[in-house]
């Protein structure tokens, strides 16, 4: 890394977590020339992933523990990627520049830091038990927070159309997968009785 990656990635590292809104805004305003800070963004959902697996991982599952963190990465890989395609795809309907959809991806990304979080939260709640798990769930709401606005900044949406597009557009999709998934099955088996 050279140090003017260095520095934006700290600046995009503790922007995130002190001043999303304003951070999410110069991710994007870099995005317009290209596809500037994807590679942070990779490390950064790579990283939250990996941490993520070592907790879940826990002591009882010490000889797994390569494997569910790479299934980990993997599984945070695919999530990023679908959360921000779902929104990527709805915004070229409706023709939304690109440089917006690639700020997209990338703020995404970095919504996921407080995520980091979850370790010592989890660490914690097991020390001192259910009285901690208001402090546990602490990162997870942060996450949905970020990721609200990362949307709403990069795709300058209001409120409710964030709410439609991350909200009822995937279950919309979901509900028309498995309709479609049932009337093939339905007409599969209608042919299979004849």
């Amino acid at each position: 890394m050279n140090s003017d990656t260095a520095n934006s990635f700290a600046e995009n590292f503790l922007g995130t977590l002190i001043s999303p809104r304003s951070t999410f805004k110069q991710i994007a305003s870099r995005a317009e020339s290209g596809w500037t800070g994807i590679e942070a963004a990779l490390i950064v959902v790579v990283l939250v992933s990996l941490v993520d697996g070592l907790v879940s991982c826990g002591q009882q599952f010490q000889w797994w523990v390569p494997f569910l963190s790479l299934l980990a990465v993997v599984g945070g890989l695919v999530s990023w990627l679908v959360l921000a395609g779902t929104a990527a795809l709805a915004a070229v309907v409706f023709n939304t520049e690109p440089a917006r959809i690639r700020a997209s991806f990338i703020c995404s990304a970095w919504a996921f830091l407080p995520w980091l979080f979850m370790a010592p939260a989890t660490a914690y709640h097991s020390a001192f038990g259910p009285i901690m798990l208001p402090l546990a769930l602490l990162p997870c709401v942060w996450v949905l927070y970020l990721q609200w606005l990362a949307f709403q900044e990069t795709y300058q949406l209001k409120g409710w159309q964030t709410l439609f597009l991350l909200v009822f557009l995937p279950q919309l999709g979901l509900s028309l997968c498995i309709w479609w998934s049932l009337q093939i099955l339905g007409t599969g088996l209608s042919l299979l009785v004849r």
